[in-house]
């Protein structure tokens, strides 16, 4: 399945998990039907927009099909978006919007959410996220994820390169480091990748995790630190990932990107 087909499949499975999270608290219309709105907040404007725009479309177009094909019979799906510009001090704010317009049940992809964990409980209001840190769901609350705390990932990874891409019981331990945006998605990355280097050391060698202030264009200092590394996680968020691999690769990198 290619990358559009992820993302429209994605949104589908979250439209219909939405959908199933409030319908007994849909509003009704006089045509028959209830209206369950969903809230979506996202980045449409700033750094990681064009990941998340084709998430909003799909989602949309996929509102729009549940709708016209009356998917869920008697229910009617609305959405309301709301635009962080992925901007962490706008997360409450979008929260306090959709609520406000009657959204039953969140959903977005932005890694700052976990701010809103105690307002979901306070009000009722699932939310569902992508972008999944460990505090998101431990200790369980009012927010659902869509997949594994990306701390899990990032460990699971390193275990199946230490067993089936670096033979590090001839080599010895591999080099292994990252940069990104100081914001707490890649927050977690670097703490994982630090945590499980640092208890199987005869397997890597960590050379360190660099995070820079959000919307840093360039990455000479933190290239320059990682240029002998065997392995470098790449910055995840929004833009910032072409242009460190293409300073990388310039200054004379050959580490195998992870990510």
């Amino acid at each position: 399945m290619n990358h559009k087909g992820k993302i429209a499949m994605a949104c589908f499975m979250v439209v219909a998990l939405l959908a199933t999270l409030c319908f007994g608290c849909a509003e009704k219309e006089e045509e028959g039907k209830v209206t369950i709105t969903i809230g979506h907040i996202t980045d449409m404007t700033g750094p990681a927009s064009p990941a998340y725009r084709a998430v909003t479309f799909a989602l949309e177009d996929l509102v729009r099909y549940f709708n016209e094909e009356d998917l869920i019979p008697g229910v009617k799906i609305d959405i309301v978006t709301y635009d962080t510009g992925y901007n962490p001090a706008r997360d409450i704010p979008g929260y306090d919007w959709c609520r406000d317009r009657g959204a039953k049940v969140i959903y977005g992809a932005l890694p700052s959410a976990v701010v809103l964990k105690p307002f979901a409980a306070r009000d009722e209001i699932p939310i569902v996220t992508l972008a999944v840190s460990k505090d998101m769901i431990d200790p369980p609350g009012w927010m659902f994820a869509m997949n594994a705390p990306v701390s899990y990932q990032v460990k699971a990874f390193l275990k199946w390169i230490s067993e089936e891409h670096w033979d590090w019981q001839t080599k010895g331990p591999t080099k292994i480091g990252s940069a990104g945006w100081e914001e707490p998605y890649h927050g977690e990355i670097t703490k994982a990748i630090r945590e499980y280097a640092e208890a199987h050391q005869e397997q890597f060698d960590y050379v360190g995790g660099y995070l820079v202030p959000m919307g840093t264009p360039t990455w000479a200092g933190e290239v320059e630190k990682l240029r002998g590394c065997d392995y470098v996680w790449i910055p995840s968020t929004g833009v910032d990932t072409v242009g460190f691999a293409r300073e990388f690769r310039a200054k004379g990198g050959r580490a195998t990107f992870i990510g």
